[in-house]
């Protein structure tokens, strides 16, 4: 096979609130196959990237690549919008960057193959054990008798049943606590087949207590491999390094610092017979600082 890169430069939104690129290029196998930047003569929109449309990169394998990573993005949920109850600025397919359309994105998940009930390619009773006070979720029109007339609300509705409650006592996502709906977001977009195969999450494990957060990132690493797709994603919790297995060469750790120079360097953080030596977990070697990525405080 051939060695393909791309690369962009791209400069910091200004009043118009929009990113722009600086500068594109493409090589394969190191030599030189496409490039262009503001620098050049002929004037090209610094809105697109050209990488998706120029000429020289017709062939199927740029076409390929083009679309793996054509339809990137970084999404930030908020509960508000995962609850359905304000709309989301950026709506995406199958769901909003904001977490916009998650009902939706569940209700084609939802599923049975034979006697089993499943959620995308994971069987029900695994998605709720990650959400052990339910009973069950499904998605649904909304209903009087379950949602608070005052709130508003999207066509479908998230609808969950509490097994500490009686049968009968079922609510809405409204009311569910927002743990529940990010670990369902999250699952979403690593099993969901009109999700990007390649994005970003900032701030992993928002709204997730530490011990659920090293679950989600345990299952949903595992998702995202067997989905071929690739993620990035933030973290400022330590336990949800460790639900990484950082053995498989697919699952990536790095850390960020800044230099005397304000500069921000990245570095890949890899297991070693030093780390494991010191027979402690992940967890506790970034809290002490053996990892990096977090400042020298007193």
């Amino acid at each position: 096979g051939h060695d393909y890169e791309y690369m962009n430069h791209m400069t910091v939104p200004g009043d118009d609130d929009s990113w722009k690129y600086f500068a594109e290029s493409v090589t394969c196998d190191g030599t030189s196959v496409y490039g262009r930047s503001n620098r050049t003569s002929a004037q090209l929109n610094n809105k697109i990237g050209y990488f998706t449309i120029s000429e020289a990169l017709s062939a199927s394998e740029y076409g390929t690549a083009a679309k793996y990573i054509g339809d990137y993005g970084i999404y930030q949920p908020d509960t508000l919008t995962l609850r359905g109850t304000v709309a989301d600025p950026i709506q995406t397919n199958p769901i909003g960057l904001n977490g916009g359309r998650l009902a939706e994105a569940i209700q084609d998940l939802l599923h049975e193959e034979g006697e089993d009930a499943m959620f995308g390619s994971m069987f029900m009773e695994d998605m709720l054990e990650l959400i052990d006070w339910a009973s069950y979720f499904k998605v649904s029109k909304p209903k009087k008798t379950i949602l608070n007339p005052g709130v508003p609300t999207t066509q479908e509705i998230i609808e969950f049943r509490d097994k500490y409650l009686k049968d009968t006592a079922s609510f809405t996502g409204y009311d569910a606590s927002e743990g529940a709906l990010y670990v369902l977001f999250m699952l979403a977009l690593a099993m969901h087949e009109k999700a990007p195969k390649m994005f970003a999450i900032d701030s992993f494990d928002h709204a997730m207590n530490p011990r659920l957060a090293r679950k989600v990132a345990e299952v949903f690493s595992r998702k995202i491999i067997e989905e071929n797709k690739t993620v990035f994603m933030t973290t400022h919790n330590p336990l949800v390094l460790d639900g990484l297995d950082l053995s498989n060469d697919d699952i990536r750790l790095f850390t960020t610092d800044r230099n005397k120079q304000g500069h921000v360097e990245v570095r890949r953080v890899q297991v070693s017979e030093k780390l494991l030596k010191m027979n402690q977990p992940l967890s506790r070697l970034w809290i002490n600082g053996v990892l990096g990525g977090v400042p020298e405080l007193l």
